[in-house]
């Protein structure tokens, strides 16, 4: 039996099955896209690519983290001064907000675009999709060496959609460009294998990316070890060029190595903080503890439902592959063991090193540090759609039917990849932008705003002052979106910004600005203006939810709430031991733990407990005491706010709270009702802290929420 003029089914059986598992054979090769063919379909693809990373970049996502602000205002300052934010000249790392280095590849590559449009969103954004589509045009050349023209371009095409690499194609990261160099040196190393002389390129690429990512210092060195396992003999033989491609990767990662050498200090610091060996665990747990993260990176429910849970890194309710990839990804593993071939087992290799070193941090899983995974499972995907494509070319040896099963075999596919596609692309462009926006793990919309606002109105006021209230950064926003020229910040320091820019960042409870400034414009959070009465707003910046992201207003401070009060502490978190004291009966107070009681006054509205006891203490309690006469019984409002979280006593009795979580009440609302006896009454806040701020805000009003007369405070 016979069909198209070529096909015999005893033949097909094995023929077809050894060809899709172990080809390519002759006949494939047959009907492989011509160059020019293979050429434009690349094109198309890249155009694409491009299309879906530079469209609306600028604005999408909204907002601009404060990351993406650092590395542009790095870029603008080494270019007019030579020098980075720190005064350092030519580093090769940035050392930035005094947390961690960033990678140079990113900063100095990002000359080019902040050059060509100035210091915007869009130039600094456009690093990052260039490098997305570099890297989509590498995956060609590479899944090209691997199996063919057409695994190249499916690999390319996969990567151009995949909502991974798009997603932080689109944001200034610097992660970005650690795929580009790994594609291109992973390129080397098949094409080495194929009797190419290109080792010694293939190392100078990956020693590159050690200087892209963190993640690549451990990530390379891992997937060599395997590399060099696979090709052993092949290494052996061919020594001559082993001992050069040593070489230029020696030389090539030398200044890294040298800088880690003499940096420990802060190199240390970063491990501690954002690894799990920052945990006092045995090693049995840590293990355990590594094992669970390391499956995390490979389940479901990260790559194909949920994805990274941070607003900032992912869609939210979109894994970060699309369906469509998984069964293509475990034919294209099939594949790869099936082959003898060396270089098809090194993206099998790829996949099984990507989620060790991101295993071994915070933030688990993590889109960021695992985004060397992306075009793994993008080429992965490839080559099971590759080798399913393959099956038409066994079918007949007339060109004309081949091709007609394979692109009838693609339209089956786009019916099913198209619509993931569009879906995900809806989800990005109009549900993503009203949840990201403003979330403090988003993007923090509305500092460009804030700031043109500010630049406009210059001449107005003697200060402009921007909150830090759940603001990551603050400074560098009024750096980045002023343009201030960094010789005059190296100089001064943020003197220079108050002083030349009339900017600075403040919280309005400093309540010595006013003292110092009497014209003041206040950028503040909605929450920040219940402090205050009547507040003149001038600007409102709405958030892509519709909701406030700031407000501009001229302030009057308020200046009833409690400022002194005996403080006692630190206790641990789990500490639930109330004073006795706390009724006005008795005479002295006595805190918890026999520890004496200091007395802390605040020249801001907000009681800060940092500035009592330790400034990194995390996981404590603290208990705050005073005493307010009344010359009548009366009923009180009591307007309380806490970071963390905290409790009311009055006259010894704990003020039921109306609200479900303390730290909702940040910062002054009404959180419930008491009573105030004639003569001397006892007021005890107990205020936890978990992380971060320590503060807590306190002030009682009448009914009608008017300041209290007749009272007086003993502290």
């Amino acid at each position: 039996m016979s069909f198209g003029g070529g096909f015999d089914r005893r033949r097909w059986r094995w023929g077809a099955l050894r060809a899709v598992l172990f080809g390519p054979n002759e006949r494939e090769r047959q009907f492989q896209p011509s160059r020019r063919l293979a050429l434009t379909l690349l094109t198309l693809i890249i155009l694409m690519a491009a299309g879906l990373r530079v469209y609306r970049l600028g604005d999408l996502p909204a907002g601009f983290f404060c990351d993406e602000a650092g590395l542009g205002y790095n870029v603008y300052s080494l270019l007019r001064t030579g020098r980075d934010e720190t005064g350092a000249f030519l580093p090769l790392y940035v050392w930035s907000f005094d947390v961690s280095y960033k990678n140079p590849v990113f900063i100095y590559s990002a000359a080019i675009p902040v050059t060509l449009f100035g210091l915007n969103e869009f130039a600094v954004r456009l690093t990052s999709a260039a490098y997305g589509v570099g890297t989509v045009a590498a995956m060609f050349f590479l899944g090209r060496a691997l199996m063919g023209p057409w695994v190249g371009l499916l690999a390319a095409a996969f990567l151009a959609v995949c909502p991974w690499h798009l997603h932080f194609s689109r944001i200034a990261f610097e992660l970005i460009t650690f795929p580009f160099f790994f594609v291109i040196g992973l390129t080397c190393l098949v094409r080495y294998t194929q009797g190419r002389r290109l080792l010694a390129v293939a190392m100078l690429f990956l020693g590159y990316c050690l200087y892209t990512y963190a993640i690549a210092k451990l990530f390379v060195p891992l997937f060599l070890v395997g590399f060099v396992i696979l090709c052993r003999h092949t290494l052996r033989h061919r020594w001559g060029e082993s001992v050069l491609a040593l070489g230029v990767l020696l030389l090539t990662v030398a200044p890294v190595i040298l800088f880690d050498l003499t940096h420990q200090k802060r190199a240390l610091q970063y491990v501690e903080d954002t690894t799990i060996f920052s945990e006092d665990s045995a090693p049995q747990e840590l293990l355990e503890l590594f094992s669970t993260q390391y499956r995390a990176f490979l389940s479901p429910q990260f790559l194909f439902e949920q994805g990274d849970r941070i607003p900032r890194h992912a869609v939210r309710g979109h894994g970060e592959l699309y369906p469509f990839f998984a069964p293509l990804i475990l034919i294209g593993l099939i594949t790869a063991f099936a082959r003898r071939d060396h270089a098809l087992a090194l993206p099998a290799w790829w996949l099984v090193v990507y989620p060790i070193a991101p295993a071994l941090m915070t933030e688990i899983p993590s889109a960021t540090r695992g985004i060397i995974g992306a075009p793994a499972f993008c080429l992965l995907a490839a080559m099971g759609a590759g080798a399913i494509l393959r099956l038409a070319t066994q079918v007949t040896s007339q060109r004309r039917w081949s091709a007609g099963l394979q692109l009838s075999m693609v339209g089956v596919g786009l019916a099913f990849l198209v619509p993931q596609v569009y879906g995900y692309w809806r989800l990005y462009a109009e549900e993503y932008p009203r949840y990201s926006a403003k979330s403090y793990t988003g993007f923090q919309f509305g500092h460009r705003e804030v700031v043109e606002y500010f630049v406009a109105h210059r001449d107005e006021y003697d200060q402009m002052i921007l909150t830090p209230l759940r603001n990551n950064q603050p400074k560098i926003f009024l750096l980045f979106y002023s343009a201030f020229p960094p010789e005059r910040l190296q100089q001064d320091g943020d003197q220079a910004l108050s002083r030349d820019a009339k900017m600075q960042v403040g919280s309005p409870t400093q309540l010595q600005l006013y003292d110092r400034y009497p014209r003041l414009l206040f950028a503040v959070t909605v929450p920040e203006l219940d402090l205050f009465e009547n507040p003149e707003v001038r600007k409102e910046v709405t958030a892509p939810d519709g909701s406030p992201a700031y407000v501009l207003v001229e302030l009057q401070p308020t200046l009833n709430f409690v400022r002194s009060w005996q403080v006692a502490g630190p206790y641990p978190l789990d500490d639930d031991e109330v004073p006795s004291g706390l009724d006005p009966a008795d005479p002295e107070i006595i805190s918890p733990g026999g520890l004496s009681w200091r007395q802390h006054h605040s020249d801001d509205a907000a009681v800060d407990l940092h500035d009592v006891f330790a400034d990194d203490l995390d996981e404590s309690c603290a208990w705050a005491v005073n005493v307010v006469h009344s010359e009548t019984d009366r009923r009180v409002r009591v307007r309380a706010g806490f970071d963390d979280s905290g409790e009311v006593w009055i006259n010894g009795e704990r003020v039921r709270l109306r609200l479900k979580s303390a730290r909702d009440s940040f910062v002054d609302p009404e959180v419930g009702r008491a009573r105030l006896r004639a003569g001397r009454n006892t007021v005890a806040l107990k205020t936890c802290d978990i992380v971060g701020d320590w503060k807590f805000y306190f002030r009682l009003t009448d009914r009608d929420g008017k300041p209290l007369g007749d009272t007086q405070w003993e502290y």
